[in-house]
This record gives C-alpha cells, sequence and structure tokens, in this order.
C-alpha cells in the first residue's frame, strides 16, 4: 500500500468543481493507474482542498491554487510517483467546466501506528443494513456499528492478501461526531444512488496490521469511491 498526495494546478480561478465528483474520480483514477500499467487490487481517495476553498451551492469553488487531494493504493507494482505529474482531470458538465493537471507528487509515510490509536475521518464513513429490499445507512449509535465496519474491513484484506489475517482482533469506538449525516449523490452510477455516510473521531484498538490496513484502505463501504479515508488526529 501507498498514500500519495496530488498537487494540481487549473488556468481557472476559482476553480470550480462538483461537489459529487465521486464517481468522476473513481473512473479517472482507474484508468489513470490502467495506463502505467499498475496493477492494484484497490484504492481510496480524501477529499480536494486547498488553502482557501468554499462550498457555494453545488461547486467547491478553489480560489488559491494548488489544489491538494490524497489517495491510497494498495497495489505491488513498485513505481515512482512522478510519473504521474502532467496527468489531466477533467470536470464538465452543463454548469462549469474546469480542467486540472498535476503539478507534482508528494509520497505521505504511513505514520507510526501502535495497538490503540486515535483516528479522524477524512471522509464519511459508510455503513449499511439491507432490509426488505431497501438498504439502511446507519449512524454510528447503530448497536451493531463496530462489526459492520470490522467486517468490512477483513473482508478488504482477504480480497487484496488472498487470506484472512492471522489476528483479527480489531475494535472501533467513537469518540466524537464531527458532522451530522452527510449525502452524497451517486446517480450517475446508478438512478437514485444517494450514499449516506458520517465523520467522526474514533479509537481504533486491537491488531496493528488491521489497525495499519484500516489507515491504508479505509473504513466502511464505498471507500473506492472516496468513502472511509481516515488518518491519525
Amino acid at each position: 500500500m501507498m498514500r500519495i498526495k496530488f498537487h494540481f494546478q487549473s488556468h481557472q480561478k476559482p476553480a470550480l468543481l462538483p461537489i459529487y465528483y465521486h464517481a468522476d474520480v473513481k473512473s479517472w483514477f482507474q484508468n489513470l493507474l490502467k495506463d502505467e500499467n499498475i496493477h492494484y487490487k484497490t484504492f481510496n481517495f480524501g477529499k480536494p482542498f486547498s488553502n482557501h476553498f468554499q462550498k457555494r451551492l453545488d461547486r467547491n469553488e478553489f480560489h488559491e491554487l494548488p489544489i491538494y487531494w490524497v489517495f491510497s493504493i494498495a497495489t505491488d507494482t513498485a513505481f515512482d510517483p512522478s510519473i504521474f505529474i502532467g496527468k489531466k482531470l477533467s470536470f464538465i458538465d452543463k454548469f462549469s467546466e474546469c480542467e486540472l493537471w498535476i503539478e507534482s507528487v508528494e509520497w505521505i509515510p504511513k505514520p507510526k501506528l501502535d495497538n490503540e490509536v486515535i483516528f479522524k475521518t477524512i471522509t464519511p464513513v459508510c455503513a449499511t443494513k439491507h432490509d426488505e429490499n431497501k438498504t439502511l445507512y446507519l449512524s454510528p449509535n447503530y448497536n451493531n456499528y463496530e462489526e459492520l465496519l470490522k467486517t468490512s474491513l477483513l473482508d478488504k484484506y482477504q480480497k487484496i492478501n488472498g487470506k484472512l489475517p492471522n489476528n483479527s482482533d480489531f475494535h472501533c469506538e467513537v469518540k466524537e461526531m464531527l458532522s451530522r449525516t452527510i449525502m452524497v449523490n451517486l446517480e450517475s452510477i446508478e438512478p437514485g444512488l444517494k450514499v449516506r455516510g458520517f465523520e467522526f473521531e474514533m479509537k481504533l484498538s486491537g491488531s496493528k496490521e488491521l489497525i495499519e490496513f484500516a489507515w491504508d484502505a479505509g473504513l466502511g463501504e464505498y471507500t473506492d469511491l472516496g468513502f472511509g479515508m481516515i488518518d491519525i488526529k
């Protein structure tokens, strides 16, 4: 696994990005990795940010550049992140048009983690339950929330490593809510699909390997659409 930070530039100022960028960015990053022959098993990404930006209606306005965007990749392919420099990312719809390009890339080293660490969410965590043909998006107050996050994490671990970890001890204790429900419109993927997640501070404890894996791969569902990225507080 590796985590990198893209530094994007744009000729537009302010640079206008739609707030529901998730499906477009997933597709762009998949194609980017494919074009560079980087074989991956999963990836995760955070939110775009800069030193001066604001949300206005359904756009993110970036008044100061560069725009920073963090991605985490599960790959066995060795590569130099600088191969991405110059690659373009465009957002075009009937309301605005913006072209970004990667000016530079920064490798983010994994922090020193122990068997008990306080984290915060970078993007909302999504956990679901299916009930009578309906998908319920659960808050951290749900009784089985910790077990759902653990099951999802172990599923991702097995997908990437081909086996379950020797030590599956993993606990997530929500310490403080950082937001109310955050809804993300994903109708470009599936008609009517609106995914809900939550942002919070948490204490992760148990297997150091699984805590490190959560930092790498993200927590919860839809991590390849930019949900569930976490970092140390």
